[in-house]
């Protein structure tokens, strides 16, 4: 049995330091690249297009500002989209990071593993037709949701996951941008954004968006949140925002002014329970190479494992975040007014 624990424990530990060098390469890439200020480029807010800011904190590539209308945190100078684009098609660590994701996939594939946000999906769905998700990965959330609608597709730029995505979930993946895609009008129930909001650099095609959908239809919108504990403690140190991949962190706040700037009624915003925040976290997070949720010592390692053990049989870290509404994620439905007010207000709004 000691022998068994000993295997195990030397598997957490493996495969805490590949993900800590994964981690550690995107930054150094990240740093490198915004090195050279002709690959930034300065964006307003992506919510309201306002450019008074304040800065909130400094993250390992990108420094971040608080928008001082809509609240959304942002990073204002970016890579530009041809570095991006360079990036996802030539780099070899996003290619590793991304074909570990899809050795997941295929081990986890009749395994349920977005039943919180499914349920969330169905108990707000407009209707019993259609459902579109942006950024749907390998398409395993819409593998789920498929039994539940007569038609799901979804939309990946990346060529190679939209191919594997077909042959293992058996989903129609469009690759092309949403604005690129001659879809129908007013023919979707649901639009799915599941951690993906928080990649892009405008939020424009949200007009799209509001041209498919069918009146009452809605939008579910799952993403980091900007005000959870673990955020507020680690800052720029954080997983959401230690790389170059998250530019823009939403609240209550932020979320509701993106629903109002669209013309969207706000039907419900949740966050999740989990403190995404432990012993090591809070220990080692000034030492040098540090990596949320994975770094650890000799000593706080095997803490950590059994306070977390302990943790999940009374669920004290579930009842704090609950009662405080501080989770590291939130999920928000926004529904389509529908209105021809509001079509007009939409086709109104300048970029």
């Amino acid at each position: 049995m000691l022998s068994s624990l000993r295997t195990k424990y030397k598997n957490y530990k493996k495969k805490r330091d590949l993900y800590i060098k994964y981690i550690l390469d995107l930054q150094k890439w990240g740093i490198e690249a915004v090195a050279d200020k002709a690959n930034l480029f300065r964006r307003p807010c992506p919510i309201c297009r306002n450019h008074s800011c304040v800065i909130a904190f400094k993250a390992p590539v990108y420094t971040f500002v608080k928008c001082q209308k809509c609240g959304l945190i942002y990073a204002s100078d970016i890579l530009n989209d041809a570095e991006i684009e360079k990036f996802y098609i030539n780099n070899i660590i996003y290619q590793t990071g991304w074909a570990y994701s899809y050795d997941i996939e295929v081990a986890k594939k009749d395994l349920p593993t977005h039943t919180p946000l499914v349920n969330k999906i169905l108990k707000f769905r407009a209707g019993q037709e259609s459902c579109l998700e942006i950024g749907c990965g390998h398409g395993k959330l819409l593998f789920e949701l498929k039994p539940h609608f007569s038609t799901v597709e979804g939309i990946e730029l990346n060529e190679v996951t939209s191919a594997q995505g077909k042959e293992l979930f058996g989903i129609k993946i469009y690759t092309k941008k949403l604005e690129e895609l001659n879809l129908s009008s007013e023919f979707y129930d649901v639009v799915i954004l599941n951690q993906v909001i928080e990649h892009l650099n405008n939020l424009n095609f949200f007009k799209d968006i509001v041209r498919i959908l069918k009146p009452n239809g809605i939008v579910c919108i799952a993403c980091p949140n900007a005000d959870s504990l673990s955020m507020k403690i680690l800052k720029g140190k954080h997983i959401h925002v230690s790389t170059h991949g998250h530019i823009n962190m939403f609240n209550h706040k932020s979320i509701r002014s993106l629903a109002d700037d669209f013309g969207f009624n706000l039907d419900s915003i949740t966050i999740t329970d989990s403190l995404d925040i432990d012993i090591n976290d809070i220990i080692l997070h000034g030492s040098q190479n540090f990596v949320h949720r994975h770094s650890y010592s000799p000593l706080t390692l095997p803490l950590s494992i059994i306070i977390s053990k302990i943790n999940s049989k009374i669920l004290i870290a579930e009842k704090i975040t609950a009662k405080l509404q501080c989770g590291s994620y939130l999920v928000a439905i926004l529904r389509k007014n529908g209105s021809i007010r509001v079509s007009q207000q939409i086709n109104s709004i300048k970029y």
